[in-house]
């Protein structure tokens, strides 16, 4: 994970901006360096990342943002994060238990999460 708060307080600043550029919404892995400036440089964003379990990389990153999780237990929290937004999105009725176990029902980590081009809740 991410511990240097400076490159989170960029994350805040930029993702925004990369999320209203390019339309995101839903669950999106986004790829970033550091130049030798010490700025994020974002070069790749996926809004369809792999889902399989254990070797996806959007899973091996949510269990590293919650070491403290078991594995299966993310699984079904990226799952139920996804069934969630889409639910939100299109006006769907989700169940509560789906709602109340998602990445951003967590402690102890770190997600975020963006409505348009606004930053609407994190976690840390």
């Amino acid at each position: 994970p991410i511990e240097e708060q400076e490159i989170l307080d960029q994350l805040v600043e930029t993702m925004p901006k990369v999320v209203a550029s390019l339309g995101i919404r839903g669950v999106t892995r986004a790829d970033a360096r550091l130049d030798t400036q010490g700025n994020l440089k974002y070069f790749d964003v996926n809004g369809m990342p792999g889902m399989s379990y254990p070797k996806s990389v959007l899973v091996r990153m949510a269990r590293e943002c919650f070491p403290k999780e078991d594995g299966w237990e993310m699984y079904k929290r990226v799952i139920n994060t996804l069934i969630a937004q889409a639910g939100e999105r299109f006006a769907l009725e989700v169940p509560q238990e789906v709602n109340e176990t998602t990445l951003f029902t967590l402690s102890g980590g770190y997600a975020m999460r963006f409505a348009a081009s606004e930053l609407v809740g994190s976690l840390s």
